[in-house]
């Protein structure tokens, strides 16, 4: 397909899309189709890929919908099978370790087209400034993320990056969404994706009334930590996705260990109130971790939506682990409560000791040189805690 069908496409797809996300993306459409056709053309050229994904429901599921968009070029005869480095980031920025990683992969091969760089949902952050210059000069990069642009990042010269921020919306439009948009540009079908991106990402755009949607979020996040057995791999969690009894099977036993976490978490945690009279809820992770799921910042998504249902009202949700704080807030408050503006001003009182990022109703804070006690009783501060 060549640009101006891809740009049709791109629209047709978004303006087939829910209405909760149709009209906010609708203005990404010309961009979106612009990384559909580099993605294409390399793949199809067989140029070295990497791509790079963050290791949670919303990063997956945007992985998953590329991984779907390339087997289906496969499958149309279009090109023979070709090979994708798919690495899980562990880190919130794109390193400069990762891209001599990724050079050194690049450089093992040789294509008539430059490399190729897929960056879903991480990075925009000034720490991937210089990383992202050199990759610039290497490869071909496409970058799809949703978080908020700090002051002083830069995106790069070359790059095809698109974010929500830069097309008058926000991070309501998950990174996994918009990738899955530019994979059904491609010719997949990912709504199931789009759907599980949004609520695994505690968007507001997010359907929390579809059970589907909510069981492929927890399921795919699941299975992502689960890198001890193939159950890791994209193929395998694709297969389970897309197969109903599959999903259910996997879903049953998710659910259980939530469930489980989540009536721990009632026990343990501690109540409070800020000065406008909001609940806010401080849990000790360490009280309720059994095994290796739920990670920290899965349960707080749980048990967010679990308070918010019980009680109807508003919350804000904070549980705190090794070095880590994760913190959700309810729609209805996000504006008010300011969440990245608080971990701003953390940020700039401790001289960048203590940092984080996110959204506005989802985002988490790492203690730095202060301990988690230290930086959860200065968060609790910022919120106007009443103790």
């Amino acid at each position: 397909m060549d640009l101006p069908a891809l740009r049709k496409r791109a629209r047709a797809v978004i303006a087939g899309s829910r209405e909760a996300y149709a009209r906010p993306a609708k203005p990404m459409a010309n961009d979106i189709a612009k990384a559909a056709a580099v993605v294409l053309k390399s793949f199809i050229s067989g140029a070295p890929m990497v791509v790079r994904f963050h290791g949670d429901g919303d990063g997956v599921a945007g992985a998953i919908a590329l991984y779907r968009a390339l087997n289906g070029v496969v499958e149309s005869g279009i090109c023979m099978e070709r090979q994708v480095s798919w690495q899980v980031n562990k880190d919130v920025v794109y390193s400069k370790e990762a891209f001599y990683n990724d050079k050194l992969l690049f450089a093992s091969y040789k294509s008539v087209e430059r490399p190729l760089l897929v960056i879903i949902d991480f990075g925009t952050h000034i720490d991937s400034n210089d990383s992202i210059a050199m990759a610039e000069k290497t490869c071909e990069v496409v970058w799809i993320d949703h978080h908020t642009l700090p002051e002083g990042f830069d995106p790069g010269k070359r790059s095809i990056y698109i974010n929500p921020f830069n097309f008058g919306s926000d991070s309501r439009l998950s990174a996994g969404l918009v990738a899955s948009l530019m994979a059904q540009t491609i010719g997949a079908e990912c709504r199931d994706l789009m759907e599980a991106a949004l609520v695994s990402d505690h968007s507001a755009c997010a359907d929390y009334t579809n059970p589907q949607a909510r069981k492929g979020a927890l399921v795919v996040d699941y299975l992502i930590t689960r890198r001890d057995s193939d159950s890791s791999s994209l193929r395998k969690i694709d297969s389970i996705m897309g197969d109903r009894s599959k999903l259910e099977e996997a879903y049953s036993k998710v659910g259980g260990m939530l469930e489980e976490a989540i009536a721990i978490g009632t026990q343990v945690m501690k109540k409070y109130r800020t000065s406008e009279g909001v609940s806010v809820y401080v849990i000790d992770f360490r009280k309720v971790k059994q095994g290796d799921y739920p990670p920290s910042g899965r349960f707080c998504s749980e048990m967010q939506y679990s308070l918010e249902n019980s009680t109807g009202k508003p919350a804000i949700t904070a549980v705190y682990y090794t070095n880590y704080i994760s913190i959700r807030v309810s729609k209805s408050i996000s504006d008010k409560v300011g969440l990245i503006g608080i971990i701003g001003s953390l940020t700039e009182e401790t001289s960048g000791a203590i940092s984080g990022g996110g959204h506005r109703e989802a985002a988490s804070i790492k203690a730095g040189s202060y301990s988690i006690t230290e930086a959860l009783n200065m968060f609790l501060e910022k919120l106007q805690v009443i103790r």
